[in-house]
Protein backbone atom coordinates (compact mmCIF):
# COMPACT_ATOMS: atom_id res chain seq x y z
CA UNK A 1 0.00 0.00 0.00
CA UNK A 2 1.33 3.41 -0.96
CA UNK A 3 -0.11 6.68 0.31
CA UNK A 4 0.95 9.80 -1.51
CA UNK A 5 -0.11 13.31 -2.42
CA UNK A 6 0.30 15.41 -5.54
CA UNK A 7 0.73 19.12 -4.90
CA UNK A 8 2.14 21.84 -7.10
CA UNK A 9 3.19 19.24 -9.67
CA UNK A 10 5.14 17.13 -7.17
CA UNK A 11 4.15 13.58 -6.20
CA UNK A 12 5.16 13.10 -2.54
CA UNK A 13 5.35 9.76 -0.77
CA UNK A 14 3.74 9.74 2.67
CA UNK A 15 3.61 6.05 3.58
CA UNK A 16 4.51 2.63 2.20
CA UNK A 17 3.50 -0.64 3.86
CA UNK A 18 1.25 -3.68 3.75
CA UNK A 19 -2.37 -4.30 4.65
CA UNK A 20 -2.69 -6.22 7.90
CA UNK A 21 -6.35 -6.14 8.87
CA UNK A 22 -9.75 -5.22 7.39
CA UNK A 23 -12.49 -4.17 9.82
CA UNK A 24 -15.89 -3.58 8.17
CA UNK A 25 -18.42 -1.45 10.07
CA UNK A 26 -20.79 -3.76 11.99
CA UNK A 27 -23.92 -1.92 10.82
CA UNK A 28 -24.93 -3.03 7.29
CA UNK A 29 -26.29 0.41 6.34
CA UNK A 30 -22.89 2.01 6.96
CA UNK A 31 -20.56 0.95 4.21
CA UNK A 32 -17.26 1.78 5.87
CA UNK A 33 -14.19 -0.38 6.34
CA UNK A 34 -11.11 0.41 8.39
CA UNK A 35 -7.88 -0.94 6.90
CA UNK A 36 -4.98 -1.43 9.29
CA UNK A 37 -1.57 -1.25 7.62
CA UNK A 38 1.91 -1.95 8.96
CA UNK A 39 5.30 -0.95 7.63
CA UNK A 40 8.55 -2.90 7.61
CA UNK A 41 9.01 -2.68 11.38
CA UNK A 42 6.34 -5.35 11.75
CA UNK A 43 8.13 -7.62 9.29
CA UNK A 44 11.42 -7.25 11.18
CA UNK A 45 9.72 -7.81 14.52
CA UNK A 46 8.47 -11.23 13.38
CA UNK A 47 11.61 -12.63 11.73
CA UNK A 48 13.93 -14.72 13.92
CA UNK A 49 17.44 -14.79 12.52
CA UNK A 50 20.95 -16.12 12.91
CA UNK A 51 23.70 -13.90 11.54
CA UNK A 52 26.00 -13.20 9.87
CA UNK A 53 25.88 -15.88 7.21
CA UNK A 54 29.41 -17.15 6.64
CA UNK A 55 30.69 -16.58 10.18
CA UNK A 56 31.24 -14.00 12.86
CA UNK A 57 32.24 -10.40 12.02
CA UNK A 58 35.43 -9.00 13.55
CA UNK A 59 36.40 -5.31 13.91
CA UNK A 60 33.54 -3.98 11.85
CA UNK A 61 31.51 -0.77 11.83
CA UNK A 62 27.92 -1.02 13.01
CA UNK A 63 26.37 -0.30 9.64
CA UNK A 64 29.06 -1.64 7.31
CA UNK A 65 32.78 -1.42 6.46
CA UNK A 66 34.63 1.89 6.57
CA UNK A 67 33.35 4.18 3.84
CA UNK A 68 30.47 1.92 2.85
CA UNK A 69 27.07 3.60 2.70
CA UNK A 70 25.53 1.46 -0.02
CA UNK A 71 22.80 -1.12 0.40
CA UNK A 72 25.06 -3.94 -0.77
CA UNK A 73 27.81 -3.41 1.82
CA UNK A 74 28.33 -6.06 4.48
CA UNK A 75 28.00 -5.19 8.14
CA UNK A 76 25.75 -5.85 11.15
CA UNK A 77 22.71 -3.82 10.05
CA UNK A 78 23.02 -5.02 6.44
CA UNK A 79 23.38 -8.63 7.61
CA UNK A 80 20.30 -8.44 9.83
CA UNK A 81 18.21 -7.10 6.98
CA UNK A 82 19.50 -9.76 4.58
CA UNK A 83 18.79 -12.65 6.96
CA UNK A 84 15.29 -11.25 7.54
CA UNK A 85 14.66 -11.36 3.78
CA UNK A 86 14.72 -7.58 3.33
CA UNK A 87 15.37 -6.52 -0.29
CA UNK A 88 18.76 -4.94 -0.99
CA UNK A 89 17.09 -2.26 -3.12
CA UNK A 90 15.02 -0.96 -0.19
CA UNK A 91 17.67 0.14 2.28
CA UNK A 92 19.87 3.19 2.85
CA UNK A 93 22.57 2.48 5.42
CA UNK A 94 25.10 4.76 7.05
CA UNK A 95 28.44 3.06 7.75
CA UNK A 96 28.22 3.61 11.52
CA UNK A 97 30.44 5.28 14.10
CA UNK A 98 31.51 2.40 16.36
CA UNK A 99 33.91 -0.41 15.49
CA UNK A 100 32.63 -3.61 17.10
CA UNK A 101 35.22 -6.16 18.26
CA UNK A 102 32.90 -9.06 17.40
CA UNK A 103 29.34 -9.18 16.15
CA UNK A 104 26.82 -11.95 15.68
CA UNK A 105 23.14 -12.75 16.28
CA UNK A 106 21.87 -16.05 17.65
CA UNK A 107 18.15 -16.88 17.48
CA UNK A 108 16.93 -13.33 17.98
CA UNK A 109 14.21 -11.30 16.28
CA UNK A 110 15.64 -9.00 13.63
CA UNK A 111 14.14 -5.83 15.09
CA UNK A 112 15.46 -6.64 18.58
CA UNK A 113 18.93 -7.13 17.09
CA UNK A 114 18.72 -3.73 15.41
CA UNK A 115 17.50 -2.09 18.63
CA UNK A 116 20.50 -3.50 20.50
CA UNK A 117 22.88 -1.88 18.02
CA UNK A 118 20.95 1.40 18.11
CA UNK A 119 21.14 1.43 21.93
CA UNK A 120 24.87 0.72 21.89
CA UNK A 121 25.70 3.41 19.36
CA UNK A 122 22.89 5.89 20.16
CA UNK A 123 21.98 5.85 16.47
CA UNK A 124 18.67 5.97 14.57
CA UNK A 125 16.83 3.30 12.56
CA UNK A 126 13.45 3.68 10.86
CA UNK A 127 11.35 2.80 7.83
CA UNK A 128 10.95 5.84 5.62
CA UNK A 129 8.00 7.06 3.59
CA UNK A 130 9.10 4.92 0.60
CA UNK A 131 9.28 1.74 2.66
CA UNK A 132 13.08 1.74 2.80
CA UNK A 133 15.04 0.69 5.88
CA UNK A 134 17.26 3.58 6.95
CA UNK A 135 20.14 3.51 9.42
CA UNK A 136 21.76 6.74 10.63
CA UNK A 137 24.78 6.61 12.95
CA UNK A 138 25.14 9.04 15.84
CA UNK A 139 27.38 11.16 13.61
CA UNK A 140 24.91 11.24 10.72
CA UNK A 141 23.29 14.49 11.84
CA UNK A 142 26.70 16.14 12.19
CA UNK A 143 27.77 15.51 8.60
CA UNK A 144 24.63 15.46 6.45
CA UNK A 145 23.45 18.64 4.73
CA UNK A 146 19.77 18.32 5.63
CA UNK A 147 20.79 17.98 9.29
CA UNK A 148 23.47 20.68 9.45
CA UNK A 149 21.43 23.32 7.57
CA UNK A 150 17.88 24.26 8.51
CA UNK A 151 15.40 23.12 5.87
CA UNK A 152 12.61 25.52 6.88
CA UNK A 153 11.67 28.09 9.50
CA UNK A 154 8.35 27.69 11.29
CA UNK A 155 7.97 31.29 12.42
CA UNK A 156 4.84 31.50 14.60
CA UNK A 157 3.15 29.26 12.00
CA UNK A 158 2.23 26.38 14.31
CA UNK A 159 -1.23 26.04 15.87
CA UNK A 160 0.07 24.20 18.95
CA UNK A 161 3.46 23.81 20.60
CA UNK A 162 4.04 22.12 23.91
CA UNK A 163 7.00 20.66 25.74
CA UNK A 164 8.25 19.55 29.13
CA UNK A 165 11.17 20.90 31.08
CA UNK A 166 11.95 18.59 33.98
CA UNK A 167 14.58 16.40 35.56
CA UNK A 168 12.92 13.06 34.75
CA UNK A 169 15.53 12.16 32.14
CA UNK A 170 18.60 13.37 34.01
CA UNK A 171 21.46 10.84 33.99
CA UNK A 172 24.52 11.74 36.03
CA UNK A 173 26.10 8.32 36.63
CA UNK A 174 26.86 5.93 33.77
CA UNK A 175 28.06 2.33 34.03
CA UNK A 176 28.94 1.03 30.57
CA UNK A 177 30.00 -2.62 30.55
CA UNK A 178 31.59 -4.27 27.56
CA UNK A 179 33.02 -7.68 26.79
CA UNK A 180 36.53 -8.36 25.59
CA UNK A 181 36.55 -11.61 23.63
CA UNK A 182 39.52 -13.96 23.27
CA UNK A 183 39.66 -16.86 20.83
CA UNK A 184 40.86 -20.22 22.11
CA UNK A 185 42.88 -22.56 19.85
CA UNK A 186 40.81 -24.48 17.32
CA UNK A 187 39.40 -27.74 18.63
CA UNK A 188 36.30 -29.89 18.38
CA UNK A 189 33.43 -27.95 19.95
CA UNK A 190 30.32 -29.88 18.88
CA UNK A 191 29.18 -33.35 17.92
CA UNK A 192 25.87 -35.21 17.60
CA UNK A 193 25.38 -37.88 20.26
CA UNK A 194 22.59 -39.65 18.37
CA UNK A 195 22.96 -41.52 15.10
CA UNK A 196 21.11 -39.62 12.37
CA UNK A 197 18.82 -41.78 10.24
CA UNK A 198 18.68 -40.74 6.61
CA UNK A 199 16.26 -42.23 4.10
CA UNK A 200 17.35 -42.99 0.54
CA UNK A 201 17.46 -40.00 -1.83
CA UNK A 202 16.65 -37.59 1.00
CA UNK A 203 18.09 -34.52 2.70
CA UNK A 204 18.11 -33.60 6.37
CA UNK A 205 18.88 -30.18 7.87
CA UNK A 206 20.47 -29.97 11.30
CA UNK A 207 21.40 -26.93 13.38
CA UNK A 208 24.51 -27.19 15.55
CA UNK A 209 24.32 -24.63 18.37
CA UNK A 210 27.45 -23.61 20.29
CA UNK A 211 27.84 -22.31 23.84
CA UNK A 212 29.81 -19.23 22.73
CA UNK A 213 30.57 -17.38 19.49
CA UNK A 214 33.07 -19.07 17.20
CA UNK A 215 35.24 -18.32 14.19
CA UNK A 216 37.35 -20.29 11.69
CA UNK A 217 34.83 -23.11 11.69
CA UNK A 218 35.61 -26.41 9.96
CA UNK A 219 32.78 -28.60 8.70
CA UNK A 220 32.71 -32.32 9.57
CA UNK A 221 35.14 -34.37 7.50
CA UNK A 222 33.98 -37.66 6.00
CA UNK A 223 35.38 -40.81 7.64
CA UNK A 224 37.22 -38.74 10.27
CA UNK A 225 34.17 -37.02 11.79
CA UNK A 226 31.32 -39.14 10.44
CA UNK A 227 30.53 -42.21 8.37
CA UNK A 228 27.37 -43.40 6.60
CA UNK A 229 26.42 -47.03 7.29
CA UNK A 230 23.49 -49.24 6.33
CA UNK A 231 23.14 -50.23 9.99
CA UNK A 232 23.50 -48.29 13.22
CA UNK A 233 25.15 -51.33 14.74
CA UNK A 234 28.21 -53.47 13.95
CA UNK A 235 28.07 -55.29 10.64
CA UNK A 236 26.59 -52.65 8.33
CA UNK A 237 27.96 -51.67 4.93
CA UNK A 238 29.90 -48.41 4.55
CA UNK A 239 28.07 -46.03 2.18
CA UNK A 240 29.93 -42.82 3.10
CA UNK A 241 30.48 -42.09 -0.59
CA UNK A 242 26.71 -41.77 -1.06
CA UNK A 243 26.42 -38.89 1.42
CA UNK A 244 27.42 -35.21 1.20
CA UNK A 245 27.63 -32.85 4.18
CA UNK A 246 27.56 -29.10 3.51
CA UNK A 247 27.00 -26.26 5.91
CA UNK A 248 26.93 -22.55 6.69
CA UNK A 249 28.50 -21.04 9.79
CA UNK A 250 26.83 -18.20 11.67
CA UNK A 251 28.10 -16.45 14.79
CA UNK A 252 27.03 -19.06 17.31
CA UNK A 253 25.66 -21.88 15.19
CA UNK A 254 26.13 -23.88 12.02
CA UNK A 255 23.45 -25.06 9.62
CA UNK A 256 24.35 -28.55 8.39
CA UNK A 257 22.70 -30.08 5.32
CA UNK A 258 23.17 -33.85 4.97
CA UNK A 259 22.16 -35.36 1.62
CA UNK A 260 21.86 -39.07 0.80
CA UNK A 261 22.10 -39.63 -2.96
CA UNK A 262 22.07 -43.42 -2.69
CA UNK A 263 19.26 -45.97 -2.84
CA UNK A 264 19.69 -47.32 0.72
CA UNK A 265 18.47 -45.96 4.03
CA UNK A 266 21.56 -44.95 6.00
CA UNK A 267 22.70 -44.03 9.50
CA UNK A 268 25.25 -41.27 10.12
CA UNK A 269 27.54 -42.75 12.77
CA UNK A 270 30.81 -41.67 14.46
CA UNK A 271 33.99 -41.47 12.45
CA UNK A 272 37.52 -42.25 13.52
CA UNK A 273 38.05 -39.06 15.61
CA UNK A 274 35.61 -40.01 18.40
CA UNK A 275 33.63 -43.17 19.14
CA UNK A 276 30.65 -41.37 20.70
CA UNK A 277 29.95 -38.35 18.50
CA UNK A 278 29.19 -37.92 14.81
CA UNK A 279 29.22 -34.89 12.49
CA UNK A 280 31.87 -33.29 14.68
CA UNK A 281 32.69 -29.59 14.12
CA UNK A 282 35.95 -27.78 14.81
CA UNK A 283 36.26 -24.05 15.47
CA UNK A 284 37.94 -21.35 17.54
CA UNK A 285 35.62 -20.66 20.47
CA UNK A 286 35.60 -17.26 22.15
CA UNK A 287 35.55 -16.59 25.89
CA UNK A 288 34.79 -13.18 27.37
CA UNK A 289 36.00 -10.90 30.14
CA UNK A 290 33.95 -7.89 31.24
CA UNK A 291 35.25 -4.31 31.19
CA UNK A 292 33.27 -1.53 32.87
CA UNK A 293 33.66 2.21 32.32
CA UNK A 294 32.31 4.55 34.99
CA UNK A 295 31.54 8.24 34.70
CA UNK A 296 29.91 10.54 37.25
CA UNK A 297 28.91 14.20 37.16
CA UNK A 298 29.32 15.21 40.80
CA UNK A 299 27.79 18.64 40.21
CA UNK A 300 24.62 17.01 38.86
CA UNK A 301 24.42 14.38 41.62
CA UNK A 302 24.73 17.14 44.20
CA UNK A 303 21.71 18.93 42.71
CA UNK A 304 19.45 16.08 41.53
CA UNK A 305 20.71 13.07 43.47
CA UNK A 306 22.17 9.93 41.92
CA UNK A 307 20.42 9.03 38.65
CA UNK A 308 22.12 6.02 37.09
CA UNK A 309 22.21 4.47 33.66
CA UNK A 310 23.69 1.03 32.93
CA UNK A 311 24.01 -1.01 29.77
CA UNK A 312 26.08 -4.00 28.64
CA UNK A 313 27.47 -4.05 25.11
CA UNK A 314 28.53 -7.60 24.38
CA UNK A 315 30.16 -6.60 21.09
CA UNK A 316 32.58 -3.98 22.40
CA UNK A 317 35.42 -4.40 24.89
CA UNK A 318 37.70 -1.43 24.20
CA UNK A 319 37.81 0.56 27.44
CA UNK A 320 38.39 3.93 25.76
CA UNK A 321 35.29 3.46 23.61
CA UNK A 322 33.25 2.35 26.60
CA UNK A 323 34.38 5.39 28.55
CA UNK A 324 33.55 7.65 25.61
CA UNK A 325 30.02 6.22 25.68
CA UNK A 326 29.72 6.85 29.44
CA UNK A 327 31.06 10.37 29.13
CA UNK A 328 28.75 11.17 26.21
CA UNK A 329 25.67 9.97 28.13
CA UNK A 330 26.47 12.01 31.25
CA UNK A 331 27.36 15.09 29.21
CA UNK A 332 24.11 14.91 27.24
CA UNK A 333 21.74 14.12 30.10
CA UNK A 334 23.50 15.53 33.18
CA UNK A 335 21.21 18.54 33.41
CA UNK A 336 17.47 19.00 32.72
CA UNK A 337 16.54 19.89 29.17
CA UNK A 338 13.48 20.57 27.10
CA UNK A 339 11.86 17.23 26.25
CA UNK A 340 8.87 15.97 24.28
CA UNK A 341 8.58 19.04 22.08
CA UNK A 342 5.43 18.62 19.99
CA UNK A 343 4.62 21.11 17.27
CA UNK A 344 1.29 20.92 15.41
CA UNK A 345 1.08 22.51 11.96
CA UNK A 346 -1.95 22.71 9.61
CA UNK A 347 -1.88 23.39 5.86
CA UNK A 348 -3.44 26.82 6.14
CA UNK A 349 -1.54 28.07 3.07
CA UNK A 350 0.33 26.59 0.12
CA UNK A 351 3.75 27.20 1.68
CA UNK A 352 2.89 25.19 4.78
CA UNK A 353 1.22 22.47 2.72
CA UNK A 354 4.44 21.96 0.79
CA UNK A 355 6.37 21.64 4.04
CA UNK A 356 3.87 19.18 5.53
CA UNK A 357 4.29 16.92 2.52
CA UNK A 358 8.06 17.12 2.22
CA UNK A 359 9.68 17.34 5.66
CA UNK A 360 11.37 14.06 6.66
CA UNK A 361 12.70 12.41 9.79
CA UNK A 362 16.08 13.86 10.87
CA UNK A 363 15.49 17.10 8.94
CA UNK A 364 16.74 20.19 10.74
CA UNK A 365 14.14 22.94 11.12
CA UNK A 366 14.06 26.33 12.83
CA UNK A 367 11.26 27.24 15.24
CA UNK A 368 10.17 30.60 16.59
CA UNK A 369 7.39 30.86 19.18
CA UNK A 370 8.11 34.10 21.00
CA UNK A 371 5.42 33.76 23.68
CA UNK A 372 6.95 30.48 24.78
CA UNK A 373 10.46 31.92 24.79
CA UNK A 374 11.61 30.02 21.69
CA UNK A 375 13.42 32.25 19.20
CA UNK A 376 15.07 30.94 16.02
CA UNK A 377 15.97 27.67 17.70
CA UNK A 378 17.00 24.68 15.58
CA UNK A 379 15.55 21.19 16.11
CA UNK A 380 15.75 17.76 14.50
CA UNK A 381 12.54 15.97 13.54
CA UNK A 382 12.44 12.66 15.46
CA UNK A 383 8.85 11.64 14.77
CA UNK A 384 5.95 12.69 12.54
CA UNK A 385 2.27 11.95 13.07
CA UNK A 386 0.04 12.92 10.16
CA UNK A 387 -3.71 13.19 9.64
CA UNK A 388 -5.27 13.69 6.20
CA UNK A 389 -8.96 14.66 6.36
CA UNK A 390 -11.76 16.00 4.17
CA UNK A 391 -10.68 14.01 1.14
CA UNK A 392 -7.15 15.37 1.33
CA UNK A 393 -8.10 19.02 1.79
CA UNK A 394 -6.90 19.20 5.39
CA UNK A 395 -3.46 17.98 6.47
CA UNK A 396 -2.33 18.10 10.09
CA UNK A 397 1.20 17.17 11.14
CA UNK A 398 2.50 16.72 14.67
CA UNK A 399 6.27 17.04 14.70
CA UNK A 400 8.16 15.65 17.69
CA UNK A 401 11.40 17.57 17.96
CA UNK A 402 14.83 17.25 19.57
CA UNK A 403 17.01 20.30 20.03
CA UNK A 404 19.89 20.35 17.56
CA UNK A 405 23.13 20.21 19.50
CA UNK A 406 26.53 19.43 17.98
CA UNK A 407 28.36 19.15 21.33
CA UNK A 408 26.80 16.00 22.81
CA UNK A 409 28.04 13.34 20.38
CA UNK A 410 31.25 11.58 21.36
CA UNK A 411 33.74 10.56 18.72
Amino acid sequence: VRVGAIFDGTDSNLYFGRTEQFVPHPQPNIQDCYILCTDGMDRLARAEINAPSGGIYKNILTGGPTGTTTATGTGPIASILTEAGWPATARILDSGADVLDLWWVHKQKALDSIRDLVDYERSFFYIDECGRAKYESRHYRLKTDRCTTSQYTFDESMVELDYKFDSARVINVAHITGKKWTAKPSTYIWGLKDYLELNSSSTSTLWAVFSNPVSSGVLPTATQDWRAMTSAHVGGTDRTADVAVTGTFFGQSCKLVISNTGTSNLFIVPGTSDPDETLRIQAEEYTDREETAYRIDTSSTGTYGVRSYAITNQFQGNYNRLYGFAEGIVRQYGTPSVQNVRMRVINKDSTLQKQLLNRKLSDRVTVTAAELGITTTDYYINKIEQWVNDGGKTIVNDYYLEKANTTVYWR
